[in-house]
């Protein structure tokens, strides 16, 4: 009987081992993997000018940052994010999510981070405030500044930047100059 046990346990092990073994591979295999993020939504181009009130009839007064698409992909605005940095002077930088809003008034959780005042939450123009889901070419996003505050002056350059959350892509970048008031 000890000499047939040696083959029926060499048996056992080597089907343990080819289990494992399987088991292994297939765990591997069919591991769920990480998706990539999104792409970022691709722009052929955004212009961005500092509009005054005699320039547009959509501004509310002071100086109003407008970024128009040009064309590209859609950009669905609620995976987006906008900044706002001083490029002269100490470093600052505002935030603006949760877009679009449902008026033209910006709610305190859109304006996520703005400890220096730049972004002037009463005043919301475009896709921004058309509680329209998508930035398409030909629209705008428009919004304005607390100018003539001390934060921002005339020659001041700013940087806008609009980034795809998801990928953390840039959709858009443009640095503007202010205007005297």
């Amino acid at each position: 009987m000890s000499r047939a046990s040696a083959p029926v346990v060499g048996a056992v092990l080597l089907i343990a081992v080819t289990v494992t073994a399987a088991g292994l591979v297939a765990f591997v295999a069919f591991e769920e993997v990480e998706e990539p993020p999104p792409p970022t939504p691709q722009n052929a181009e955004v212009t961005g000018a500092l509009v005054e009130p005699a320039d547009s009839p959509q501004a509310c007064g002071g100086d109003s940052i407008r970024l128009v698409h040009q064309g590209g992909n859609a950009v669905e605005l609620s995976r987006t994010y906008i900044l706002v940095r001083p490029l002269d002077g100490p470093a600052s930088e505002a935030r603006i999510e949760n877009l679009p809003t449902d008026g033209t008034t910006f709610e305190d959780e859109q304006i996520a981070y703005d400890p220096d005042n730049l972004i002037n939450d009463n005043c919301v123009r475009g896709v921004a405030a058309e509680n329209r889901g998508q930035w398409t070419a030909g629209t705008r996003i428009q919004f304005d500044l607390n100018s003539g505050a001390g934060t921002l002056d005339a020659g001041d350059r700013i940087e806008v930047v609009v980034v795809h959350e998801p990928s953390g892509g840039v959709v858009a970048e443009v640095q503007l100059t202010m205007r005297d008031q």
